[in-house]
């Protein structure tokens, strides 16, 4: 039966056609259909397997077509839902895709019917896949990669569009740059969709295709525009008639940036905010939850923000008692890791208030100005996991530097908790000049003091050090270029992956990621490794803790071997020990 330790095969077996999708849609001046937009409807299904009562099974293979489901695009633009059918059948006869002959009709027909005509209530029989469903949610999950990731070439400049492209496609491109982030919110209610949209007129192409496709199944959702709006009158509340809001937030870069947009949301809504993302209190999310959490006293307050604060299955129960006692909440919890669907149920049934979206839109509220809409696409940047970002600017770049650099210092320099709220207000304030000015410390920074690590074929491993918090991703990706490329794959990372273990109070915690420099070509990390719901991350940056030094050594070797025969590299040298010798 196929599941997911199989999907790199899938993967892999899809990339090159993907890749001709993508050569295609540039050469039609389409927007994009290459292996990213794949993987964005790859991440939008998996999401959207939170909010049912689906199968492993049924989960595996909706993930999987939703990796191949435009491979038939390099054959025929029009009919390349029917190309890809007939694609996915014949690899699979041929053995390049690990299914079996049910298998492979359940997914050949899932990317059939990712277009055009479907029938919401097939069943397969013999399977007992409910492919109706599976059809009517790739159909959403597609529709829902609409924003300005889509339009890469030409982001920021819609002139050079107007300018460049064929005339039947600049509706398409002006449609994309003009919506921001999309993401479900679900309560006790039912889901809806929100946009988060810079210009009606110009998205509505995008919108209209959306409510279509919703239109079109049995669990239509309602979607709700969000406008962007130049400026945001303030809250003409006294202050006390002010009711309290409490802002809790992971201590990282983004999640300083999503803090800080839902505080300002709240003090334009007339609450009187309080605002906690500091490296004593969130740092830790277990410690946050099992201590800061439990501990807290939250009579005063009317409304609970629970932002990108990892919550461990094992602690669900608990916290959920916790919120129940305290009922008088308004609780908000926003999430981009995927949450099962039982989590899901819980969490409705105590009352919360649920966001599933990516980095960018981790934050309450939905009444944004066009700072707001900034600092969203730099949250974006500061995403490690999951690093699929459309063109850039240099601002949005060095900002997002500069952020970092101001987490990453005032953790080693212990800075007390007043520091964060200061970084918090040049935020709301849209002080650029500060951060951008830290850009080239950071950068300076990383080149200084960088980590040396070992290579073992195709990946880099480390030992325990005492860089800790956000930076160290961006030491390991700085380590990971300083080993150079590889002219004869396109100028790929010598070593496109790496390792590295932390001792925390008695638990070894393992760091595995994968950073390639086309990102396009990667594979993500995630593939090779024994996942399970202890893991923490989602595709390129994923942790892991173990309880001896031994299991970590063994999981650290057999990832080593899955990579390397993978990539077929020959490298017989075992990690042996996490520390260097004394």
């Amino acid at each position: 039966m196929y599941d997911l330790s199989n999907e790199i095969y899938v993967y892999k077996a899809s990339l090159p056609f993907m890749e001709a999708a993508k050569d295609t849609a540039n050469a039609l001046q389409m927007n994009d259909h290459g292996p990213l937009h794949a993987q964005r409807v790859y991440m939008n299904a998996k999401l959207l397997c939170s909010l049912f009562d689906i199968s492993p099974h049924e989960k595996a293979l909706l993930l999987a077509a939703s990796l191949l489901h435009d491979i038939g695009m390099a054959d025929d633009r029009d009919n390349h839902h029917i190309v890809a059918h007939d694609l996915v059948l014949e690899l699979s006869e041929s053995g390049e895709l690990p299914f079996s002959a049910e298998e492979a009709h359940v997914v050949a027909t899932l990317c059939k019917w990712h277009r055009k005509d479907f029938d919401p209530d097939e069943v397969e029989e013999q399977l007992k896949i409910r492919t109706g469903l599976l059809a009517s949610m790739i159909r959403i999950a597609d529709s829902m990669d609409l924003d300005y990731r889509r339009s890469p070439d030409f982001q920021g400049s819609r002139e050079k569009i107007i300018e460049r492209i064929n005339k039947d496609q600049i509706p398409h491109h002006l449609s994309v740059l003009s919506i921001i982030a999309l993401r479900l919110r679900v309560n006790h209610i039912g889901t809806k969709l929100e946009l988060f949209v810079e210009n009606f007129k110009l998205a509505s192409l995008q919108i209209d295709r959306l409510i279509e496709e919703l239109l079109g199944i049995r669990f239509s959702w309602p979607v709700q525009l969000v406008p962007i709006h130049p400026s945001l009158p303030q809250s003409s509340l006294e202050v006390a008639s002010k009711k309290k809001a409490i802002v809790f937030a992971y201590c990282n870069a983004h999640g300083l940036i999503s803090a800080s947009i839902t505080k300002k949301q709240l003090e334009q809504q007339g609450f009187e905010v309080t605002t906690i993302c500091n490296h004593n209190k969130t740092f830790s999310t277990t410690t946050f939850w099992k201590e800061t959490f439990q501990d807290f006293d939250f009579r005063e307050y009317s409304s609970v923000s629970l932002l990108d604060l990892y919550l461990s299955p094992s602690l669900l129960d608990v916290t959920l008692k916790k919120i129940q006692e305290n009922s008088n909440c308004s609780w908000h919890f926003a999430s981009p890791l995927a949450i099962t669907g039982i989590e899901v149920k819980k969490m409705i049934s105590a009352g919360i208030n649920l966001y599933l979206c990516d980095e960018r839109a981790l934050f309450t509220g939905n009444s944004l100005d066009s700072n707001s809409l900034f600092w969203m696409k730099v949250a974006g940047l500061c995403n490690f996991d999951n690093p699929h970002v459309a063109g850039i600017t240099r601002e949005e770049h060095d900002v997002a530097m500069g952020i970092r650099y101001e987490i990453m210092v005032s953790g080693q320099e212990k800075k007390e908790d007043d520091h964060y709220e200061q970084l918090m207000s040049l935020i709301i304030q849209n002080n650029l000049k500060h951060f951008t000015s830290k850009a080239t410390d950071f950068t300076k920074i990383i080149a200084e003091k960088g980590l040396t690590g070992t290579r073992h074929g195709r990946v880099l491993v480390f030992k325990t050090s005492n860089i800790s918090g956000r930076s160290v991703y961006d030491f390991i990706h700085k380590a990971i270029v300083n080993q150079g490329v590889r002219p004869f794959e396109n100028n790929e990372f010598e070593t496109p992956f790496a390792i590295f273990p932390q001792v925390f109070q008695g638990v070894v915690r393992i760091l595995f990621i994968s950073f390639f420099s086309r990102s396009e070509k990667a594979f993500p990390v995630r593939y090779f490794l024994d996942y399970d719901e202890n893991s923490v991350g989602s595709t390129s940056t994923i942790w892991q803790s173990f309880a001896s030094e031994e299991l970590a050594l063994e999981a650290i070797n057999t990832t080593l071997a899955r990579i390397n025969d993978h990539f077929q590299e020959h490298c017989d040298i075992p990690v042996e020990s996490l520390k260097d010798p004394d």
